[in-house]
């Protein structure tokens, strides 16, 4: 989830509605004034296309979005995007923050809270009783002042890399700040390894597991969707073509690092997730490899250890006895793809 917002009470000039479409403009000049450019790392589609894409195309549904007015301008948005997930065969109905802002010049002024009520009075007129929580991956800004908003603490999503530059190197490659680099040229894009068929077994396929977890329903209209509409995504095949990886390459201090945002494998094929991971290294010659995975013993099988830190996740249960408990880091399994970018 994004965020910009530092905030107190707030005052009675601001207006705080739902958002209509003739706001849109407003919104994206607001965003782009609160992170300093919005979407970051995003050259494929221009913020408009990309604002469309993030709130109105999901196949999950579009976004219950707010925003705060004053004089005459828009000074503050929220939104939510309707999220599904699967615990094992059940399905689960969420709600994800996908983004909140205050213009600088009108934080510390309570309109983040303000935002997020309107939002979920919004969700509670239109569908009652639906959804059984809201969840976020807030980045540091925010984590404080989405525990104040009444959600809860939630752990850490892990995070496994493979290095594969010196040992002495590590410690600077993590004060760098990243930055895209261009797509891989000599790859597929996403898109066009999406355009054709993908093997059923390998979308969606339900953990066995004695405890199931949450994970994020991947069909083939919601992989479309993610990653098809944009170019910085690519993918590599293996096994004629079945198992698919789709990636993005950033660039940390001048070192080349692939984000494998998924594996899509039949679940639990060690051997699958091996042939794809070293494809991925071959067609790339990266330095680093990032990748999420179902267990550190996994992870250690396919020679990843797990890195510092992780995405925070933060939880506002919205009814009582949640079967697996969303407020427990263990109920989750999240892909890379799951938790960047959006």
């Amino acid at each position: 989830m994004s965020s910009a917002c530092k905030d107190a009470d707030a005052t009675p000039s601001h207006v705080v509605r739902l958002f209509e479409e003739d706001d849109a403009p407003g919104v994206i000049a607001l965003l782009n004034t609160a992170f300093g450019s919005w979407p970051h790392g995003i050259e494929s589609l221009d913020a408009a296309e990309f604002f469309r894409w993030k709130h109105t195309e999901s196949p999950f549904g579009e976004s219950l979005r707010s925003v705060a007015v004053a004089d005459q301008r828009i000074v503050g948005f929220a939104a939510l995007m309707p999220w599904r997930l699967r615990a094992g065969d059940r399905l689960v109905s969420a709600m994800r923050g996908g983004d909140i802002a205050v213009d600088p010049s009108y934080q510390r002024r309570g309109l983040s809270l303000s935002l997020i009520k309107e939002v979920a009075a919004m969700r509670e007129r239109i569908a009652p009783g639906l959804y059984d929580f809201v969840w976020t991956n807030p980045n540091a800004l925010s984590l404080s002042r989405t525990i104040e908003g009444g959600y809860r603490g939630a752990g850490a999503q892990p995070r496994y890399m493979r290095l594969h530059v010196p040992t002495r190197l590590r410690a600077s490659l993590g004060r760098r700040a990243p930055r895209t680099v261009q797509p891989l040229g000599e790859l597929p894009t996403a898109r066009e390894a999406l355009a054709g068929d993908v093997d059923p077994r390998l979308l969606s396929a339900p953990a066995r597991d004695r405890h199931p977890r949450l994970e994020t329903v991947k069909d083939f209209d919601y992989l479309r969707w993610r990653y098809g509409a944009l170019t910085e995504y690519n993918a590599v095949r293996v096994k004629s073509g079945e198992e698919l990886a789709i990636f993005r390459a950033r660039e940390i201090g001048g070192y080349r690092m692939i984000e494998v945002c998924e594996l899509l494998i039949e679940r639990g094929d060690l051997l699958a997730a091996r042939r794809l991971l070293r494809e991925v290294k071959r067609a790339c010659r990266a330095d680093l490899i990032a990748c999420s995975f179902d267990s550190p013993y996994f992870a250690a099988a396919c020679g990843f250890v797990r890195s510092p830190g992780g995405a925070a996740l933060t939880i506002r249960p919205l009814r009582d006895d949640l079967s697996p408990d969303p407020t427990d880091h263990r109920s989750w399994a999240l892909s890379l793809g799951d938790l960047e970018l959006i």
